[in-house]
């Protein structure tokens, strides 16, 4: 009797994993449409805030704080009101931070530790790229340094060496290596629906490597 009440138990564990774990791939499938679908800056919150009510519920999982730091993120971008960009990239480092607690040595959230830092610069870059610019340049080499094979770093690195003035080592010719190999990285990598992990920035970098090609 006793051996059956075990059985029974563990087969209830198992079940009521399963559902806990359904659950999540629902909600986390729920939260990668409307990212998909957004398109105005309170799009992407809401998004963002769909990720956070996921990571509250599991607290261990990374891939939740990193897709709130990312809505938050492309939300700043966005949003046309410089103290609301700085309040959704205050998120969005929150985010981040607790990302990183999880997953140390992540090169995808060092990668979005460099988009924040480049959302940061964006808002006033006269008065903050002598401050965020070489954080975001060091913080995408140790991206790569963590996976050289990380598409995202090298079309983030080639993306800021773009907007970067020429006279402090950017521009079009600059940035050009960066973005070819992330293209190379991307069309090699096969993106995993099923573990939600990160496949942005494929179409914005195919953009970009158009444009410098017809200038």
């Amino acid at each position: 009797m006793k051996n059956l009440i075990c059985s029974l138990l563990i087969v209830l564990l198992c079940f009521t994993q399963a559902l806990g774990n359904e659950g999540y791939q629902n909600a986390m499938a729920a939260g990668m449409e409307k990212l998909s679908e957004a398109k105005e800056a309170g799009d992407f919150a809401a998004a963002a805030n769909h990720f956070s009510r996921i990571a509250n519920a599991e607290a261990e999982d990374w891939l939740s704080y990193y897709y709130t730091a990312y809505g938050f993120v492309i939300a700043s971008f966005i949003e046309k009101d410089s103290d609301r960009r700085d309040d959704y990239l205050d998120l969005a480092q929150a985010a981040a931070d607790s990302a990183l607690k999880i997953s140390e040595d992540n090169s995808e959230i060092t990668v979005m530790q460099a988009y924040i830092y480049m959302a940061r610069t964006s808002i006033s870059p006269m008065l903050r790229g002598m401050t965020y610019g070489p954080k975001t340049g060091s913080t995408l080499e140790k991206a790569i340094a963590q996976d050289e094979k990380n598409p995202r770093a090298y079309f983030l690195r080639g993306q800021n060496l773009y907007y970067t003035p020429s006279m402090f080592g950017g521009g079009a010719d600059a940035a050009l290596p960066s973005l070819e190999k992330a293209s190379t990285l991307f069309e090699a990598t096969e993106a995993c629906s099923e573990t939600f992990l990160p496949s942005w920035g494929e179409d914005r970098n195919a953009g970009l490597l158009k444009k410098i090609k017809q200038d």
